[in-house]
């Protein structure tokens, strides 16, 4: 299953980074009854776009999954030594946030759909820009999409 192929509603979908510049969004995932999570990912600047299925355990909704991540970026918008790292379950998706200690935070995606050496797979590395100010909303609003399908939530 491709993220195109997941349902999505332009309403309920996260963007972290800069229009025109570079974006990464997550759309409304797919819940199983394990609580594993499939969430449509898609990677895209100027020249090119990616979709994928970043791959979660229930733990995309605590401290180690992506909602903790982003957290942590928030809580340390003023600046932070070395790199923040956040991966899926399958390594389909990685996350390296860095902060340049003046206000600018970069994060570094690096995907791939199979071993990006078979044929019919490939690998996308791209650097967002991202605003320290907008962390919190992007919590907030990651933590609702990730929610919304949770056993005993709307």
């Amino acid at each position: 299953m491709t993220a195109a192929d997941m349902p999505s509603d332009a309403d309920d979908r996260v963007l972290v980074g800069r229009a025109g510049e570079g974006q990464l969004t997550f759309g409304p995932p797919q819940v199983l009854a394990d609580g594993y999570l499939r969430i449509p990912t898609v990677v895209e600047s100027v020249d090119v776009r990616a979709e994928l299925v970043t791959e979660e355990q229930d733990r995309a909704r605590g401290p180690g999954g992506l909602v903790g991540f982003f957290e942590g970026l928030a809580a340390n918008w003023r600046g932070w030594a070395g790199s923040r790292d956040w991966f899926d379950s399958e390594d389909h998706i990685r996350l390296s946030a860095t902060h340049d200690g003046k206000g600018t935070i970069s994060i570094r995606v690096d995907c791939r759909l199979h071993d990006g050496t078979s044929p019919g797979s490939w690998r996308l590395h791209l650097t967002l820009g991202v605003d320290p100010g907008s962390l919190d909303a992007t919590v907030e609003a990651l933590r609702l999409l990730l929610q919304r399908d949770a056993p005993g939530r709307m």
